[in-house]
C-alpha cells in the first residue's frame, strides 16, 4: 500500500469512539391493546430501577449544534421522515464550536448528558431521575450544571447551552429530580441494559490520583497545583445535594457511589478493560445493548487483517480480535448474556501518543438506537467513505461488513439508515457520541404516542 493511503489515515479518520426494549418484547409493543391511561404505568413499572435501558422508549433526542455539520446524512434522514421528526427533536446546542470546524472543545452530547434513571426516592416523584457528574471539560460541567452556578435546580439543564425541546422537558420538571454525583465518568463509557451496567476499568483511573499521570502521559500537561484549580472551578469540592464531594477513590468505592447515586446493587455493576489502542477508553466503541441480557459485541477475523496495507497494523488488529473474543466470552458464560457477534474491519492509523499506540476503530457498536414506538425502531448507522487508495480488499471487506450490520439490525426489528461518519470520527466521535437520547419520563409522553398512531 502506497504512503499517500498512510496521509489518508490521518486526514480522513484520528480517533473513533465514543455512538429502546418495550414492555416484556424487545421487538413488539402492547401500545396498540392498552389505553393511554394505563399504558404508561405498565410500561413504566416493568422497567427495574436504576438506569434506563439504551433500548427503551425515546421522548427527544439532542444533537450538538456542531453534529449538522460533521453528521449532514443525519440531520437529513431525521428530518425529512414526518414520523421521526415528531418523535425527535434535534435542539442545536449554543456552546462553543468544535474541533470538526477549528475549534479546540467539542462537547459531545453523549458524555455530557445526566443519565436518566428510574428513582425509587421519592423525592424524584417516583419516576424519573437525572444524575450529573463530573469532568475534566469545563464546557461538560456547565453543560450538566455540576458546577452548581447556572440555576440547574429551576432549569434543569443549562439553557445557554442546550436548547432542550420545552415541550418535552419543560413539563416533566415537576416530576423528576437532579442529582449531581461526585464521580469522574463520560456518557459514553456506560451501557445500561436494563440487568448490567457495564463500563471500561478507565472509570477506576479517572478517580484515582493516578489521572494527573495519564492525563500527561496523553500529551496534556497537567501539574498538581493546575488540576486541582480545574477541579475547584467545576464545583469538584462543593457539595451536592447528599452533602457529598468528590474525593480520590479505590476502584471499591468508585462502584459504590456508582451503585448508590444510579440506584443499582453492587454486584450489577460490570467493569471491562480497555480496548486495545482505542483513544477514548470508553465501552461503547465495543458494546451494544439490546435487550435485557443481549448485547452485540463486535469481531475482526484474519479475511480483514489481510485486507490492511500496512504489516504494522497487524499485531494490534490481532490483538483486539483476542480482545473482544474474551469479553464475549466473559458476558455469555459469566453473566449469561446472548451475545452477537457483527465483523468490522480491523483498527487502522496506529499513532504514538504518551507511550500508546491509538488507533480508529469503524465500530458498529456505535450506533443510536431511536424507540419511537410500535414498528417505529430506527437504528443510526456510521457508515465510512474509503478513500480509494487504499485500495479495493479493504473497500470492499468494508461493504461486505456493512451489508451485514444492515441485515442484523432489520432481523432485530430496527430500522437501519447509514450516516457517513468521517467527519465525526475526524473530531473523535461516531454516531452516539454525538447524540442523547431522552428515555420517556411520563404518562403524558406516552398519550402524545398513542394519539400519533403509535
Amino acid at each position: 500500500m502506497k504512503i499517500s493511503r498512510f496521509l489518508a489515515f490521518a486526514l480522513v479518520v484520528l480517533v473513533a469512539a465514543c455512538v429502546p426494549r418495550l414492555f416484556n418484547n424487545t421487538n413488539k409493543s402492547q401500545l396498540k391493546n392498552t389505553s393511554a391511561s394505563t399504558s404508561f404505568p405498565e410500561w413504566f413499572s416493568s422497567l427495574p430501577v436504576g438506569p434506563i435501558a439504551n433500548y427503551e422508549l425515546t421522548a427527544s433526542v439532542v444533537f450538538h449544534k456542531v453534529g449538522s455539520e460533521i453528521l449532514p446524512d443525519f440531520q437529513k434522514f431525521a428530518m425529512t421522515d414526518a414520523k421521526m421528526e415528531k418523535r425527535i427533536q434535534l435542539s442545536m446546542a449554543s456552546a462553543s464550536r468544535g474541533s470538526a470546524d477549528g475549534g479546540v472543545s467539542m462537547v459531545w452530547m453523549r458524555d455530557y448528558q445526566p443519565f436518566v434513571i428510574k428513582s425509587s426516592d421519592i423525592k424524584a416523584g417516583g419516576k424519573a431521575r437525572f444524575v450529573a457528574y463530573l469532568s475534566m471539560n469545563m464546557g461538560r460541567n456547565l453543560y450538566t450544571g455540576t458546577s452548581g452556578r447556572q440555576g440547574v435546580s429551576d432549569e434543569l439543564l443549562n439553557p445557554q447551552l442546550v436548547d432542550i425541546d420545552k415541550e418535552v422537558i419543560g413539563a416533566e420538571r415537576d416530576s423528576i429530580s437532579f442529582l449531581r454525583m461526585p464521580l469522574i465518568v463520560e456518557g459514553g463509557n456506560l451501557i445500561a441494559t436494563g440487568e448490567h451496567i457495564f463500563l471500561t476499568e478507565h472509570v477506576f483511573q479517572q478517580n484515582s490520583l493516578e489521572y494527573l499521570q495519564y492525563l500527561n502521559r496523553s500529551g496534556r500537561s497537567f501539574n498538581k497545583e493546575a488540576l486541582e484549580k480545574i477541579f475547584r472551578e467545576n464545583g469538584f469540592y462543593e457539595n451536592n445535594q447528599l452533602g457529598e464531594k468528590f474525593d480520590y477513590r479505590s476502584p471499591d468505592q468508585v462502584i459504590s457511589v456508582l451503585a448508590k447515586y444510579l440506584e443499582v446493587k453492587a454486584e450489577k455493576i460490570v467493569t471491562l478493560p480497555v480496548l486495545p489502542g482505542e483513544g477514548t477508553r470508553h465501552i461503547d466503541l465495543y458494546l451494544l445493548a439490546m435487550g435485557k441480557k443481549h448485547v452485540m459485541i463486535p469481531k475482526i477475523t484474519e479475511e480483514g487483517i489481510a485486507t490492511l496495507g500496512f504489516e504494522h497494523e497487524r499485531p494490534l488488529a490481532r490483538a483486539a480480535m483476542d480482545f473482544l473474543n474474551a469479553q464475549a466470552e466473559r458476558l455469555t458464560s459469566q453473566y449469561g448474556y446472548q451475545v452477537d457477534r457483527l465483523e468490522m474491519v480491523p483498527p487502522i492509523y496506529q499513532i504514538e501518543q504518551g507511550g500508546e499506540k491509538q488507533a480508529v476503530y469503524m465500530s458498529p457498536a456505535n450506533v443510536l438506537l431511536a424507540n419511537l414506538g410500535p414498528d417505529r425502531k430506527k437504528v443510526f448507522i456510521p457508515h465510512f467513505e474509503v478513500p480509494a487508495d487504499w485500495g479495493k480488499p479493504f473497500s470492499d471487506y468494508s461493504k461486505k461488513v456493512e451489508d451485514q450490520w444492515k441485515v442484523y439490525f432489520e432481523k432485530n426489528g430496527w430500522e437501519p439508515t447509514f450516516v457517513t461518519a468521517n467527519k465525526a470520527a475526524r473530531a473523535y466521535g461516531l454516531i452516539r457520541c454525538l447524540t442523547a437520547p431522552i428515555p420517556f419520563l411520563s404518562e403524558r409522553h406516552m398519550k402524545r404516542f398513542v394519539k400519533l398512531g403509535y
